[in-house]
């Protein structure tokens, strides 16, 4: 039988564990070019992650947008709306049943409230 020369033996160094238990990973990189390079890959995988999340957030702005240009118009109908009630219901002589219809207004100003009697 051949003995094992010092090339052939593979031995394992018993893994370093983190405090969550896991295990570290057991690559060892002691070449400049290697660390060069994977540093490399780092940072071009954090700038892909920092654009898809730029993306992300101004796709999320723009929605954001759609959605305060839709509420305004809707608020702007209904008060258009409660408005051409109330007329109907004074040029008819009709006394509805008294009720308030309330829409919030944003930015510091007070409800919009409409008492239809």
């Amino acid at each position: 039988m051949a003995q094992a020369t010092p090339a052939d033996k593979k031995d394992t160094p018993a893994k370093a564990v983190k405090p969550n238990g896991q295990p570290k990973p057991g690559r060892v990189i002691s070449d400049p070019k290697d660390v060069a390079q994977l540093v490399m890959m780092r940072i071009d995988h954090v700038n892909s992650k920092k654009d898809e999340l730029t993306i992300a957030v101004k796709a999320l702005a723009d929605t954001a947008k759609q959605l305060v240009s839709v509420y305004a118009k809707q608020q702007a109908q209904i008060a258009k709306l409660a408005k051409i009630v109330e007329e109907l219901a004074a040029a008819s002589g009709m006394n509805l049943i008294a009720k308030v219809v309330c829409t919030p207004v944003t930015r510091g100003k007070e409800a919009l409230c409409i008492s239809l009697d």
